[in-house]
């Protein structure tokens, strides 16, 4: 199995609630078996966070996250109709560097 394979099935893992407990177990037999050894990975980070967790993290309320998306600042991931997730390398960059440097890349976007 691939890198991107292994990436989107972990995603898969972590951001779907709706899965049952036997799809979760295949899905989770398939990460062990493309392991070299067949371990299951120490523990698995999730790739994507909710609205209320991002919120939470970068101290804000759910209405600034909608309204950092809408500037262009974050980019908010459509996993389903309504069901709206942050990426958290992106949460985590913006906690840790603040958006001011990114209302240029927003200025931008919206010309």
């Amino acid at each position: 199995m691939n890198q991107t394979s292994h990436d989107s099935i972990e995603l898969i893992l972590t951001s779907d609630l709706s899965l049952s407990g036997e799809e979760r177990v295949t899905l989770e037999k398939m990460l062990m078996a493309s392991k070299p050894n067949g371990s299951p990975a120490a523990s698995v980070e999730p790739l994507v966070l909710n609205q209320k967790d991002a919120a939470a993290k970068l101290g804000v309320t759910r209405t600034t996250l909608w309204r950092w998306g809408k500037m262009g600042i974050l980019t908010p991931v459509e996993i389903s109709p309504g069901t709206i997730r942050y990426q958290i390398l992106e949460i985590e960059t913006l906690a840790r560097e603040g958006y001011r440097h990114l209302l240029t890349r927003a200025k931008k976007r919206a010309a």
